[in-house]
């Protein structure tokens, strides 16, 4: 009888679906939202940061400062980054755009950059660059092989080749470009010597990460190292994602608003329908329904509604997804982010759907 029901009415059944549909389609679709932002923001982080990263107010030796580091416990690896300002110079040697180069150790730990063309340095590498994608706002035909002019400190000048091309976002401003270390190292006359030091650490969260940052920071004081900033990567993370947090439960308060409109829909459907069916439930009565059973009836119809909605939110959630993230990439850094399924939001809202149906019904 309840699945009966349920179809007996079907232009009822398709307004009624239709608000609950879209409800669930945007709830789940918020939470790929929050899934792709927070892949975005992980891709993001690691090209600034390690669980702990340190920066001194001068360079130091970097197996000297390696050796005192690891003496700290719960550290496991310690990496000195070089970096340096530079500037793209076309033909004429005007100034083309501002280049921040990046030099990590050979065998770094914590880089997984999403190579878009070409390749990655390798140890060999002289006078050669990986740049982010941005590259293209300048240079929209660069490919893999062609040759840069770059100036680095204001001082030196050189052709630098572009080997690959990383995925990047162009909120951050100029172009970033990886380069190997020693090439770096040698352009700034700085060689085996570095200022910023990526610690990665075994316990890189809550109390165990602030208690080991005092522990570095005591270690460094006592071996007399002048240091600028400490800062755990996890701080800025959370610190970076709170802007995302804020537009993530703007959209599931929307979400949930049209939840509840559609929920008064199915309510109003389902006392239609028990109007409508005063006969047939009188009928029942006659032959030994119980109260039970008429309303479990009547509570399987609205489950039956709330399913339906729930799978067809599924399929519809991708492409609002889609039209959300790139709204929002668009809005925060002019360039679209992938899109990251997950089946949280699904059993979420199908906790959600099922229990509104209920108590509608």
């Amino acid at each position: 009888l309840s699945f009966r029901n349920t179809f007996r009415k079907k232009g009822r059944l398709i307004l009624t679906i239709f608000t609950l549909t879209i409800a669930g389609a945007v709830f789940i679709g918020v939470f790929n939202v929050r899934a792709s932002m927070n892949h975005v923001m992980d891709q993001l982080m690691q090209h600034f940061l390690g669980d702990v990263t340190i920066t001194f107010s001068q360079p130091y030796k970097i197996r000297k400062v390696e050796r005192d580091l690891m003496n700290v416990r719960s550290v496991i690896g310690v990496e000195g980054w070089g970096g340096a300002g530079a500037e793209i110079l076309d033909e004429n040697d005007d100034l083309v755009t501002g280049l921040a180069i990046v030099a990590p150790p050979q065998d770094t730990q914590l880089l997984d950059v999403e190579i878009v063309a070409g390749r990655w340095l390798r140890p060999e590498d002289e006078n050669v660059m990986v740049l982010s994608d941005t590259i293209y706002d300048f240079y929209p035909e660069l490919q893999p092989g062609d040759t840069l002019n770059v100036e680095i400190g204001g001082s030196q000048e050189d052709e630098w080749e572009v080997v690959g091309v990383y995925s990047f976002v162009s909120m951050l401003g100029d172009p970033m470009a990886y380069a190997n270390f020693e090439t770096l190292a040698d352009k700034i006359k700085l060689p085996n010597q570095a200022s910023s030091f990526r610690i990665i650490t075994m316990d890189a969260q809550g109390e165990a990460l602030q208690a080991l940052i005092q522990r570095i920071n005591q270690q460094l004081e006592d071996q007399g190292y002048s240091v600028q900033s400490i800062q755990a990567g996890e701080t800025q993370r959370e610190s970076s994602a709170t802007a995302v947090n804020t537009l993530v439960i703007f959209l599931l308060i929307m979400a949930i608003l049209t939840a509840f409109v559609g929920s008064i829909g199915l309510m109003g459907t389902m006392s239609i329908n028990v109007l409508e069916r005063t006969r047939e439930i009188g009928v029942m009565r006659t032959i030994g329904a119980v109260d039970a059973v008429v309303m479990q009836s009547v509570i399987v119809e609205g489950l039956v509604i709330g399913l339906i909605t729930w799978i067809i939110a599924i399929g519809l959630s991708y492409p609002i997804s889609s039209a959300l993230l790139n709204i929002i990439g668009q809005a925060m850094a002019g360039s679209s982010f992938d899109l990251v399924f997950t089946f949280l939001g699904v059993f979420v809202w199908l906790g959600v759907v099922v229990m509104l149906s209920i108590i509608a019904s």
